[in-house]
């Protein structure tokens, strides 16, 4: 069922008008008649902040009633109904929403499946009890898919009666323009509770307070986000026991004006039903951290994961403070956002596990996904985890406005790569003597309708850095060894693997339907199909044919100026040739993506394998170009090819001993053919390096002059050697300007 954003976004602003007459006229007849009327009694022994009151149950009933008219709305309130309370007519008397909400589209809409619904009928209620009615509020909060789409803040004892609004949506019921956020300069403006008692919020507010910050008193969640959306704070921890419906409203309008709520970990806060469902209790039980724009929200989680109080929050599940270093506890998730356990990874690896830890040492934040090192107790095994929420990635959020249909694509990849990792003939690779990393656990959860809201995880084996090494770039003698590695998966699988005996029919049928149809990211069907018709447009207005001084990569001459231009001549026809999925007589399968961050170097020449999300089917040449290009330390080259050559003739020979093996001898290439192909796929690499890569270093993928490729930046495993290393740049300029010449008569 399909509910009307705007219909829905007034019916809750009209509920929370009526819960706020209903918590006014409670407020009025205690004045009148003394406090006993309030029924007030704690839901949790000893904890005041527990405190319900008859107010609180008239309140949520009101809204409950008034929601009738969704009933596939999942809803989720804080108040249990109690029937000793009698009902007051006057109560469910709504009065009409004053929001203005012209600026969102009328024909707005959100699928009710998708839908959970959070309700604070009293947040504050301590507050209120204590008549200081000031800060207390009603909250209304709407998540889609797990995420805060929209809240609601009724404000009964305020001149701003309801305040809504959500991070696509925009913000409504405040003046605008709202005030300015302060100058980075000034003191932090930390909104807090008149007292804070547990250790872990100490130790965070004395963190803040070393900023410098001072303290703003703001008691009670919904008063604390008003007080930085106006601009009276800028950040604010949540005690401890709060719950979804403190922060589902919260979130989203905070969000709205550019701020950040995460746990204090990091990690965004799940709200969906798959999250209630394996997490029945709404706690946020690791904290709350809620930030307005401009303030260093991951700086300050991060501090906030160093402490042992912070990793103590995750003691249940079995999560130990490792020995030394900070751990990375925003990254030993699951995709609803709970902790790994300790009894899971017993589970999964079959071995006795009594706690586990996560290094920051061994973590990485990428682009599109964020993995880290697990370390079991008591074997000292360490295991390889790779998360991707993919709503939780700035990256993501970016793509997803100015490229969709790339977004659908990423989504596929990872059921790509679970599905490679768990197949039988991959497998029986490793058994071969190929180390691919073993997937001993996986969460897949896409999401067709919003491809956004998709989600996975990978459980697997690691290389651990004891007995594997990675290397930003790759001199001869590692290429080489990468390149062996890459032979003998090549020759395992050529012709979808119908040649290997050690592969049943069942083995190559699940493979192939496993995989992508055509292998690589930079294949034509996964990157804009225009490109290869305008590169020559975006060469000349990147400048890359100029000289250094002139910030580019090339020499200055017509023809390094006029590359894009001749790059665009063949640059249609080579991508079918360096592409061709299954059609060719010596397609293998890929492996799509295989750069120094996803190859470990073992002794005795082996070779690790990590990151298929890119497997396909394909030409080993397109591979082994997208390596050498993206791998090899610039003196490895030379611009003859001569050394090409070299490492071509040490992939060939392991290509042509696996064949031997598995009993395909005389099924692949020739030498001349594996050369020729190779040099196709140089060209065409350029296609995606000079038109795509050199043009998005905003987002991080690429540099698009010398300057940006920084010392630090060739030191990073994530970016090709072209994308990192002037060296590597210039050579590949040279390499596709002689090849554009000599192979194509592209002058």
């Amino acid at each position: 069922m399909q509910i009307n954003v705007i219909a829905l976004l007034h019916e809750c602003a009209s509920l929370a008008l009526a819960a706020g007459n209903v918590i006014k006229s409670v407020h009025s007849a205690r004045n009148a008649s003394g406090s006993s009327l309030l029924l007030a009694h704690l839901k949790t022994e000893g904890d005041v902040k527990s405190v319900a009151t008859v107010a609180d149950v008239r309140a949520q009933r009101v809204i409950m009633h008034g929601l009738q008219k969704y009933p596939d709305l999942h809803i989720v309130g804080e108040e249990e109904d109690d029937p000793s309370i009698p009902p007051h007519p006057a109560d469910f008397t709504s009065p009409p929403s004053p929001l203005d909400l012209s600026t969102i589209d009328p024909a707005l809409s959100i699928d009710s499946s998708s839908v959970t619904l959070f309700i604070d009928p009293l947040d504050g209620t301590h507050e209120f009890v204590s008549e200081r009615v000031e800060n207390c509020t009603t909250l209304i909060g709407v998540a889609v898919h797990g995420t805060p789409y929209f809240g609601v803040i009724g404000c009964p004892f305020s001149t701003s009666p309801v305040v809504a609004g959500g991070p696509t949506l925009g913000l409504f019921g405040l003046p605008s323009p709202l005030p300015s956020s302060a100058p980075r300069s000034s003191p932090l403006r930390l909104a807090a509770s008149s007292s804070v008692k547990d250790p872990l919020l100490v130790f965070a507010q004395d963190h803040l307070l070393s900023l410098p910050s001072e303290i703003v008193v703001r008691p009670a969640c919904g008063n604390k986000v008003l007080s930085i959306i106006r601009n009276e704070a800028d950040l604010s921890c949540f005690n401890l026991k709060t719950s979804l419906w403190d922060t589902c409203a919260t979130t989203a309008l905070l969000t709205a004006v550019g701020g950040t709520v995460t746990d204090l970990t990091g990690c965004a806060i799940n709200y969906s039903k798959a999250r209630l469902a394996a997490y029945p209790d709404p706690t946020n039980s690791h904290g709350v951290l809620a930030t307005g724009p401009g303030i260093p929200h991951a700086e300050i989680t991060a501090k906030l994961r160093s402490s042992p109080l912070t990793s103590a929050l995750f003691a249940a599940s079995g999560y130990a403070h490792p020995p030394s270093g900070a751990p990375a506890t925003d990254c030993a998730r699951d995709i609803l956002g709970g902790a790994l356990t300790a009894a899971k990874l017993s589970e999964v690896t079959a071995t006795e596990v009594t706690s586990y830890s996560c290094p920051e040492e061994s973590a990485q934040r990428y682009l599109m996904s964020a993995a880290a090192r697990i370390q079991l107790e008591p074997s000292k095994e360490t295991l390889f985890f790779k998360r991707c929420v993919m709503r939780d990635l700035p990256h993501v959020a970016l793509k997803a406005k100015t490229a969709p249909g790339k977004l659908a694509r990423d989504v596929k990849s990872y059921t790509v790569e679970a599905s490679f990792l768990a197949s039988a003939a991959t497998k029986k690779l490793s058994s071969y003597g190929v180390d691919i990393a073993r997937c001993l656990h996986s969460e897949i959860s896409p999401c067709a309708s919003s491809p956004i809201d998709s989600s996975f995880s990978l459980l697997l084996s690691d290389f651990h850095p004891s007995e594997w090494a990675q290397k930003s770039l790759l001199d001869f003698g590692e290429l080489s060894q990468s390149l062996k590695g890459l032979g003998q998966m090549h020759a395992f699988f050529l012709n979808g693997g119908v040649h290997n005996e050690l592969l049943t029919a069942g083995d190559v049928g699940e493979l192939a339907d496993a995989v992508w149809p055509t292998g690589s990211h930079w294949a034509p069907a996964q990157q804009d199909p225009t490109l290869a018709g305008r590169i020559g447009e975006v060469w000349e207005k990147g400048g890359h044919g100029r000289t250094r001084e002139d910030g580019g990569f090339g020499d200055g001459g017509d023809r390094h100026l006029r590359m894009g231009a001749r790059l665009q001549e063949v640059a249609g026809r080579l991508q079918l040739e360096a592409h061709p999925g299954r059609e060719h007589p010596h397609f293998t399968l890929m492996h799509g993506d295989f750069k120094s961050g996803n190859i470990f170097l073992g002794s005795g020449g082996r070779v690790g394998m990590i990151d298929f999300q890119w497997a396909g089917w394909g030409l080993g040449a397109t591979d082994v170009a997208y390596c050498i290009a993206g791998c090899a330390a610039p003196d490895v080259l030379d611009g003859e090819g001569a050394k090409e050559r070299e490492l071509l003739k040490v992939y060939f020979d392991a290509f042509e001993a696996t064949l031997a093996d598995v009993g395909g001898v005389g099924k692949g290439p020739t030498f001349d053919e594996l050369v020729s192909a190779y040099e196709a796929g140089v060209v065409d690499l350029c296609k995606s390096g000079f038109g795509y890569h050199w043009q998005r270093s905003v987002s991080g993928i690429g540099a698009r002059c010398p300057a940006e490729m920084t010392a630090e930046r060739r030191q990073m495993l994530g970016p090709v050697a072209y994308n990192k290393d002037e060296g590597m740049a210039r050579w590949l300029v040279a390499r596709c300007d002689r090849l554009l010449a000599d192979k194509y008569n592209v002058a």
